[in-house]
């Protein structure tokens, strides 16, 4: 918009926002729990398995299920390691429980042009203080600030994704650092306090 269209950036906002701000608990942003992955837009949890099947230290929960369906399910049936578990769909609360016990959330794309794929994910985790390492695809960039908030990585790359978790696995410290600006990051920009007054200050005008 601003480049091809030149609109002045200050016209300019992002609409989305956290719905988990408010359920943030500083006694769980740094956890030794499993890693998580959740949902089932554009989702590539094939490359994610195989990462993880190099790593066999790691532990990882997938839930590849929402209310909208579960046909990833079947997709992602390759060989599982021995600590990766393919999760039923759960509730909105229990779904919050498990972000809480998280180390850090995953989440893999294919590679597409969508600029909502897997936002929600990263909002969801970035606002209870979880590192996120995502696909680096359509609008991601402007979720996951590579090397701050979390780590971006090519799509359909294994070993960048098996370096990206083994990092984060192997410095606690590093991901509850990236958990914490990822939070700030969404208080800053995703917030509803703050996307909220420039809606209504756009449909005013």
């Amino acid at each position: 918009f601003i480049d091809y269209f030149g609109v002045s950036p200050n016209r300019l906002f992002q609409y989305e926002t956290s719905k988990y701000l408010d359920k943030y608990n500083p006694q769980e942003a740094a956890c030794d729990g499993p890693i998580m992955s959740v949902g089932v837009a554009k989702r590539d949890y094939v490359t994610l398995i195989k990462a993880l099947a190099v790593l066999p230290e790691c532990e990882a929960e997938l839930y590849i299920s929402s209310k909208f369906g579960d046909t990833l399910q079947k997709e992602a049936r390759i060989p599982l390691p021995s600590g990766v578990k393919i999760m039923g769909w759960v509730s909105d609360e229990e779904l919050l429980h498990r972000y809480h016990r998280a180390r850090f959330v995953a989440v893999p794309l294919e590679e597409t042009t969508h600029s909502g794929a897997g936002i929600n994910a990263v909002l969801e985790a970035s606002a209870l203080g979880k590192a996120v390492i995502a696909t680096n695809t359509g609008g991601m960039p402007t979720f996951v600030k590579d090397g701050e908030t979390g780590i971006l990585v090519p799509p359909n790359d294994v070993e960048a994704w098996t370096d990206a978790i083994r990092l984060l696995w192997t410095q606690p410290e590093l991901a509850h650092q990236m958990g914490q600006a990822g939070r700030c990051y969404v208080q800053r920009r995703f917030s509803p306090a703050e996307v909220g007054p420039k809606i209504n200050a756009l449909l005013d005008n």
